[in-house]
């Protein structure tokens, strides 16, 4: 039968994604880009570029990586352009996204959305404890490849007012980050949580 003959992990993936979806759970999320387009999940198929593919600026001027990471700068992921960095998450998102503070803006919230009223697009920290140098994802339904000198140094990250997925090679390929990744989600210390993520973030993806 070829279903038989299908690879068992596989298999065992996408029986566990159909059971969680028929018993009225949600639905399981993918961890890895071969669960992904088993379930039909869009981000497995979704384009994808490299944040740094131009360069980076800071205050109008061209920055290198170890500029980056010894002033733990945030610089904002940019399909058409170099990255834009900031002193922190904070200014980034002040500079960028003034839309996003309007009085009134409905805003997701969960009870565990304590970085959630403060971020509203994806950070991913160096550090533990949100420090050090950030990459940042504003851009939707497109995998952005970390550079700028932190690729493979997560350790902490938000996920602001959308959901998606952190996968450990490029262009969203090989396992994704299993722990919660939803709407407002966070997580302090990658290294400490028993996922064995931390250092391990390679792209992102927000739905």
């Amino acid at each position: 039968m070829p279903w038989i003959a299908r690879p068992l992990a596989l298999t065992s993936a996408i029986v566990a994604l159909c059971v969680a979806f028929g018993t009225g759970g949600a639905w399981a999320q993918p961890t890895s880009h071969e669960e992904a387009v088993a379930v039909g999940d869009p981000a497995a198929s979704a384009p994808s570029f490299k944040d740094d593919a131009h360069g980076a600026v800071f205050q109008g001027k061209p920055v290198s990586e170890a500029t980056i990471l010894s002033r733990d700068l945030a610089c904002l992921a940019v399909r058409g352009g170099p990255s834009r960095c900031y002193l922190s998450a904070a200014a980034l998102e002040a500079a960028e996204l003034p839309g996003l503070a309007v009085a009134g803006r409905r805003r997701h919230q969960t009870a565990r959305a304590s970085a959630c009223g403060t971020y509203e697009i994806l950070h991913i920290w160096v550090s533990a404890d949100y420090t050090g140098s950030v990459a940042n994802l504003a851009d939707r339904q497109r995998w952005a490849n970390i550079g700028n000198g932190m690729n493979d140094r997560g350790s902490s990250f938000v996920m602001g007012d959308h959901s998606g997925h952190l996968a450990e090679h490029y262009d969203g390929l090989g396992y994704w980050y299993p722990g919660n990744t939803g709407i407002c989600a966070y997580e302090n210390n990658l290294n400490t949580n028993g996922l064995r993520w931390n250092n391990r973030i390679s792209s992102r993806y927000r739905n």
